[in-house]
């Protein structure tokens, strides 16, 4: 497990687990929660630039991976963007200003397609010898291949901040829920305002996120199963079993405890695509924003010194307002890391109807639900997600003669 070893012995063949860090106690304690963003994010970026080949970066246009390559340069000179011409996802515009702090920079873009990924779709499969649950992980793919190619094999990336600084939109939610608990109504009411203004308008929705992990467990399992299609999918005789699986508690109503355990298990998940994706072309993928002493530092600040005045990832965007990039510092929208999904599936969708259309499922599926989700357009994220996801464990299941008992 992490931050655990492993002790056999060869004598008695007998095994024991022993922890040696666990991150909810050390931030109780850590010596490293003093100091500002600044120094430790720098001490971070200075030991992740040793190194005996040249070192490169991702670079996708947004926060983290801007801060990255702002404060790494000129050591970093090469940065590598996957972009979507004529997308309103498209971050090209952002990734380009970066040569206004660093003027030295040599920026390669790749523009992958629906069909370049319908062709990669069984290598990507067999790269990480899982299920993938979304088309952005072959965004990933693409610009691991283009780095390869370009002769970078020691990479940074920006992965980590948003479960640690409070990134995702969850975190406003939990945010807003604390300050209403402690009664200030009156800083509740201005963070709930600029938060809407510079974040995100569905505020309240966000709230009810958060309160959703104070329900009892029956409740939230109702809710989940009308949210999810997930288990709609599932044949009828299986789905008391569906109901018995343990599934993992991912979100939380308090801030810090959101954090630990978007740590512990979301992005365990991202760090698995982009270990695979990185050793796929024999790269070595380094992620600054995860070192433990910046880890450290950031969970044992006040979630106000972290969300302020509506702005998430507040130390991130300081920094970058100081190297100069106050455009890309101050931005009010957040992609993430996405691709066009809808419009690869809808491209793709005469190709993928071929592949299913004599498809033998399982009977742990509900073979029409899964045929009406394969079959009609989809137009909901919610629905989105599902799609790729049934869709790539089937290729899984087939690429890897997998059956389910």
């Amino acid at each position: 497990k992490p931050g655990h070893y492993l002790t056999f012995d060869l004598d008695t063949l007998s095994k024991s687990e022993t922890q040696y860090y666990d991150l909810r106690k050390q931030i109780r304690k850590s010596e490293y929660a003093n100091g500002t963003f600044e120094e430790r994010f720098g001490d971070s970026i200075r030991e992740h630039l040793i190194s005996d080949l040249e070192v490169g970066s991702c670079l996708s246009g947004g926060l983290d991976s801007s801060l990255i390559v702002a404060t790494a340069c000129p050591s970093v000179n090469k940065t590598f963007t996957c972009s979507f011409p004529d997308s309103p996802i498209d971050e090209t515009a952002f990734a380009k200003q970066l040569t206004s702090a660093c003027p030295e920079l040599n920026q390669y873009f790749t523009s992958p397609g629906a069909q370049d990924f319908h062709t990669a779709f069984d290598e990507i499969i067999r790269t990480q010898e899982r299920p993938i649950g979304s088309a952005s992980v072959f965004a990933q793919y693409a610009v691991m291949q283009s780095a390869r190619k370009n002769g970078i094999t020691v990479l940074l990336d920006g992965q980590g901040a948003d479960e640690v600084f409070g990134g995702y939109y969850p975190f406003a939610g939990a945010y807003l829920l604390s300050i209403l608990k402690s009664g200030d109504l009156r800083r509740f009411n201005r963070e709930m305002k600029a938060l809407k203004q510079n974040f995100n308008p569905k505020m309240e929705q966000a709230m009810m996120r958060s309160l959703f992990y104070n329900l009892p467990k029956g409740l939230k399992l109702l809710a989940r199963k009308k949210k999810r299609l997930g288990y709609k999918l599932i044949a009828d005789k299986y789905r008391d079993h569906a109901d018995k699986l343990a599934v993992p508690v991912r979100g939380a109503s308090e801030f810090t405890e959101l954090a630990l355990r978007s740590i512990g298990f979301g992005l365990q998940e991202l760090l698995h695509y982009e270990d695979r994706n990185s050793m796929r072309f024999s790269i070595e993928s380094r992620a600054p924003f995860l070192d433990h002493r910046l880890v450290e530092w950031t969970l044992s600040q006040p979630p106000g010194n972290l969300l302020k005045n509506g702005w998430t990832k507040n130390p991130i965007r300081e920094a970058l307002d100081k190297q100069g990039l106050k455009e890309l510092a101050w931005r009010r929208d957040k992609l993430g890391f996405v691709v066009p999904q809808k419009a690869w599936r809808d491209e793709l969708f005469p190709q993928l109807q071929k592949h299913w259309k004599n498809l033998e499922l399982d009977e742990t599926f509900d073979i029409q639900s899964v045929k009406n989700l394969l079959d009609n357009p989809v137009s909901s994220n919610s629905a989105q997600s599902e799609f790729w996801r049934i869709y790539g464990l089937i290729r899984w299941m087939e690429k890897f003669q997998v059956q389910l008992v």
